[in-house]
């Protein structure tokens, strides 16, 4: 079990100049934001043989205020959630491993999604909130030899996108409402010198995600043309195919390149 205080402050000034070696210029914003985070959690592991079965629950509360000093208007507002979750582990031989776990997926609103700048009102941006499921594979089938395979599933009750993918990073957040994210993810590490019992390491570490499924679910409209169902279309920043490979050498003396 454990608890967590987390508190944070940002005094955020811009101003926009004239030219562009310019250094000062009109006030465009004049922000202070400030939030505080309190975590509490408890789980156990319960061994019973070859298996392993983990509860567990969390509790976030967090406290938002913004102040707009060039408007002279400030907000409040704060969210409570509690986050369960289970992971059950099964061991039928000394390298294999099997695991599957069911967990509430929880993202909390930025302080300048859920507090309006300029009337310092509440903005509807709820929290991100989901279900994830997974069941997988550990195992090395050789020594120096580690893979890990995966099948993943995402189910959104509300996820927080753009309101428009054109308008990239400063687009509007929106609530995204039922999304489905599921696929599968590869990875493996293959160490050298513990394949060929060397001192020196030339190590092979590469992960893989098939995500075919990445879609708005339930009832969704466009924020853009209002009436149009975009029910079943494929959400953005959510590529098919991603690819991580890291090739490395590291020496004895603890050099890594």
């Amino acid at each position: 079990m454990g608890a967590r205080v987390h508190y944070e402050t940002q005094d955020r000034l811009q101003k926009n100049g004239a030219t562009p070696t310019a250094r000062t210029g009109t006030v465009v914003e004049d922000n202070e934001r400030k939030n505080q985070a309190f975590a509490l959690f408890v789980q156990n592991r319960f061994l019973f043989d070859n298996w392993t079965l983990t509860p567990g629950v969390r509790v976030e509360s967090i406290n938002y205020e913004r102040t707009n000093r060039r408007a002279g208007v400030s907000g409040k507002t704060d969210l409570t959630e509690v986050i369960p979750g289970i992971g059950a582990t099964y061991n039928p031989a000394r390298n294999l491993t099997v695991f599957a776990g069911v967990h509430r997926g929880f993202a909390p609103p930025r302080t300048e999604d859920i507090i309006n700048d300029n009337t310092g009102g509440t903005v509807d941006i709820d929290a991100e909130k989901s279900v994830n499921f997974e069941l997988g594979v550990r195992s090395q089938p050789h020594t120096g030899v580690n893979v890990d395979a995966t099948l993943f599933r995402m189910d959104f009750e509300n996820q927080v996108v753009p309101a428009s993918v054109a308008g990239g990073t400063g687009a509007t957040l929106t609530n995204g409402g039922e999304t489905l994210h599921q696929g599968a993810e590869l990875a493996l590490r293959v160490n050298g010198s513990e394949v060929m019992g060397l001192p020196h390491n030339v190590f092979l570490q590469a992960a893989y995600t098939y995500l075919p499924t990445a879609k708005y679910a339930g009832t969704r409209t466009s924020n853009i043309t209002p009436g149009v169902n975009v029910s079943g279309n494929r959400l953005p920043y959510a590529p098919e195919n991603l690819l991580t490979a890291t090739l490395g050498y590291a020496h004895p003396a603890g050099f890594d390149a």
